[in-house]
């Protein structure tokens, strides 16, 4: 069914949140590229006249900042990354009171726009077990594990997020869920995975390129349907250079194809956010190693 679409791609005051981050300090460039005016908030940097720097677990903070921004759409991308080494209760903390925090404020704000970061976790992450069905899509079935910390905040941000679209119904949320994000540095070290496709195919060898995660997330927040909706953004290839029907084939016989694959396409479905979004991935490790 095809999905009804509103634009405001021009002009939009955003907030986003870890915008001193690697993604987010390009998802900042791209939008300032796109004409937006933005605001970064973050707890890392030098506080500026469009830089915020303050604690995101303390919500008077991140209140006071979203409720006089006048923002058209919050961008969420602040938190402690997956692989960040501290113990799992820090970790929850961190990320789920600053999720709860930008998210409440924004909406206390009407704010009518929250991009947030969700992720591949929440999709059945690692695929030890064969998923029911290839490639992934927003709607595929999968077990949600709960002994993953990061994953379990993911978890909960959707629900909550999930929750504030169906109280209000001007608002639209777009959760954008990241697989493993790659710097075109990293590219030189992909050779590596054939010795081990096992290992890497935790998240079915997918990956995306930092560059087009910040196309994605900035095309989300001019997205203005109203509603709750999820967004794959993924490269349209693989890590390997084994074909996909092969690593199919050989480490998940049982999943049901629903669609003939390309050589190397990856396994986490982009469709939606191209059809949705105009999402367009522009970089990849095949032509830039």
């Amino acid at each position: 069914m095809d999905i009804p679409i509103q634009w405001k791609a021009y002009n939009l005051k955003i907030a986003i949140t870890g915008g001193n981050g690697r993604l987010g300090s390009e998802a900042t460039a791209y939008a300032r590229a796109r004409g937006h005016k933005v605001t970064v908030i973050d707890r890392d940097g030098d506080p500026g006249p469009q830089t915020e720097i303050m604690d995101l677990t303390d919500f008077d903070s991140v209140a006071a900042v979203i409720s006089r921004g006048g923002f058209d759409a919050v961008i969420h991308l602040a938190g402690m990354p997956g692989r960040t080494r501290v113990a799992g209760d820090v970790l929850f903390r961190n990320n789920m009171l600053t999720s709860y925090n930008v998210l409440t404020a924004a909406r206390q704000a009407d704010v009518r726009k929250i991009v947030f970061a969700s992720s591949e976790t929440i999709l059945g992450l690692p695929f030890d077990t064969s998923p029911t069905e290839l490639p992934i899509v927003e709607t595929s079935p999968t077990t949600f594990r709960v002994g993953h910390d990061y994953g379990m905040v993911k978890h909960l941000e959707d629900q909550i997020a999930q929750q504030m679209a169906a109280d209000d119904p001007r608002l639209s949320i777009s959760a954008i869920m990241l697989t493993t994000i790659v710097l075109p540095e990293t590219y030189v070290d992909f050779a590596r995975f054939e010795d081990d496709a096992r290992g890497r195919g935790y998240n079915l060898w997918s990956y995306t390129d930092v560059r087009d995660a910040a196309q994605g997330v900035v095309r989300a927040a001019e997205y203005a349907e109203p509603g709750y909706e999820r967004f794959i953004l993924a490269a349209d290839d693989t890590v390997m250079t084994t074909p996909t029907s092969e690593l199919v084939g050989r480490y998940h016989p049982s999943s049901r194809l629903t669609k003939q694959l390309g050589t190397h396409e990856s396994l986490f479905s982009n469709e939606k956010a191209k059809r949705v979004l105009r999402y367009s991935p522009q970089f990849g490790w095949r032509s830039e190693r």
